[in-house]
């Protein structure tokens, strides 16, 4: 029997015929989205990208980068009129107004796209309702640790416990509940 050609399927999309091949030599390129900060995204992109290949076997933990704070979009409007309680809310977590003099530093190498620079010389996104804060690194973990105990408080309250990095429910205040449980003998105790 004779070989037919192969007849194409799927069509082709308005942008032109790509196989993922083609990607291949893109690199490091990566969608930029509305929360993108020259800097701080790259840095974290890389530290993601050693973390996996961690996970890989290909590198040691103790090799992987450090980032150098945390940055923060924080909402400065709300109603359309100032209100400055979420900015008070991360000040008081350790975090601080990005200004145009943090502007080349490894985690802020340049203005965000569509950034704007207010009067103080603070930095908020296009529409203006977001500000961009900074947390230095010693802030940022302690932050997470608090995060994270808080995350744990909650699952022993609810009646799971953590084990092996992974939660299972014990129960707790609410009983031992399997899949058979009927749910009209849950709403009638």
């Amino acid at each position: 029997m004779a070989k037919r050609p192969l007849i194409r399927t799927e069509p082709v999309s308005e942008f032109g015929e790509f196989e993922a091949s083609d990607f291949a030599g893109f690199g490091d390129e990566r969608v930029m989205d509305n929360t993108y900060v020259p800097g701080f995204s790259d840095l974290r992109f890389q530290r993601d990208k050693e973390l996996a290949e961690v996970a890989e076997g290909t590198r040691r933990p103790e090799e992987v980068s450090h980032l150098p704070g945390n940055v923060r979009l924080v909402r400065r409007m709300g109603g359309g009129q100032f209100d400055g309680k979420k900015l008070m809310a991360a000040m008081n977590n350790g975090y601080r107004p990005i200004t145009e003099a943090d502007k080349g530093k490894a985690w802020f190498t340049d203005l965000p796209p569509g950034a704007k620079v207010l009067e103080d010389g603070s930095i908020v996104n296009a529409a203006g309702d977001m500000q961009y804060m900074f947390a230095p690194p010693e802030r940022a973990a302690l932050n997470l640790k608090r995060k994270t105990q808080r995350m744990l408080d909650m699952a022993a309250m609810a009646g799971e416990k953590v084990s092996g990095g992974a939660m299972e429910n014990t129960g707790g205040s609410f009983g031992q509940v399997s899949p058979d449980t009927p749910v009209t003998s849950l709403l009638n105790e």
